[in-house]
């Protein structure tokens, strides 16, 4: 009796390392039975049974990896499904779109096109706005190149050419002081009643303002100086210069190298004509 009890000890020892440990629990040999084993009543053979070996994982582990297997598995069954789903929706969008029953909208359809109203210079204008350019460079330099003060018969000093100057080619710039309409009228008074002082008066109008340059003063510019004739080779035209307007002499016509420059000084006035005589010419 006390020999089975401690055989069942023994026994409970090793499920306990089993349960605990995970081990493969080894079995003894079964002991040998006391009363004798029913035999075989067809062989008549007294052969014992034979012990099996338990070497099985545990029963919670073999359930925990079958279940974590079968986790993954699901799980990525889902995620092939969902890529399926993904590619076939793609493929269903593009072929609706290459059939045109779901096309997509162009930016024009939400926005509008907006088209500039500007077009290019044409090759004359942009040879205008050349030559308008150095003009403006001419006059910032204070250019009288081609120019020469002599006398002129009848008529005192005048301008003549030193070299040939073409249609709507710079010749000078008429300097003087830029003032008022009311200041030029004032001074224009005084000029009057001084016989060896003269006039050199010039009235213009700008951008819808009126302008007068006086140039009276001896300065030594030579624009001041070319004299009137109504059959003038040259003519009077206002360029800005910044806020300043600038009033330039250029060629009507071709001019010959040592032809006289004039212009149209354009006063029409009885009592100019009184005066000056020479403005009918």
């Amino acid at each position: 009796m006390a020999q089975v009890m401690l055989t069942n000890r023994a026994a409970a020892s090793r499920i306990t390392d089993f349960f605990v440990n995970g081990d493969v629990m080894p079995v003894d040999p079964a002991p040998t039975p006391t009363s004798p084993v029913p035999s075989d009543s067809n062989s008549g053979s007294t052969d014992l049974k034979k012990p099996r070996k338990r070497g099985r994982r545990p029963k919670s582990a073999t359930a925990r990896k079958g279940s974590t297997s079968a986790g993954a598995k699901v799980a990525g069954q889902e995620t092939k499904d969902k890529s399926s789903s993904g590619t076939e929706a793609s493929s269903t969008k593009t072929k609706g779109c290459d059939n045109g029953e779901n096309p997509q909208k162009p930016i024009t359809a939400f926005f509008p096109v907006r088209r500039s109203d500007r077009r290019g210079m044409s090759s004359a204008e942009v040879k205008v706005k050349s030559r308008e350019m150095e003009i403006v460079e001419k006059i910032k330099a204070g250019c009288e190149d081609g120019l020469q003060v002599t006398e002129i018969e009848g008529k005192g000093r005048g301008v003549v050419a030193t070299k040939e100057f073409h249609r709507d080619d710079f010749v000078v710039e008429y300097a003087g002081e830029l003032v008022s309409i009311t200041t030029a009228r004032q001074r224009e008074q005084l000029y009057e009643k001084d016989e060896e002082v003269g006039c050199y008066m010039y009235y213009f109008t700008h951008r819808n303002k009126h302008y007068c340059i006086d140039a009276t003063a001896e300065s030594g510019k030579l624009g001041r100086l070319l004299n009137h004739s109504r059959r003038g080779n040259c003519y009077t035209k206002v360029f800005a210069i910044g806020d300043r307007p600038a009033l330039v002499l250029l060629a009507s016509q071709t001019i010959k190298k040592g032809q006289e420059l004039t212009y149209d000084y354009g006063d029409r006035s009885q009592t100019a004509l009184e005066s000056h005589p020479w403005l009918k010419l």
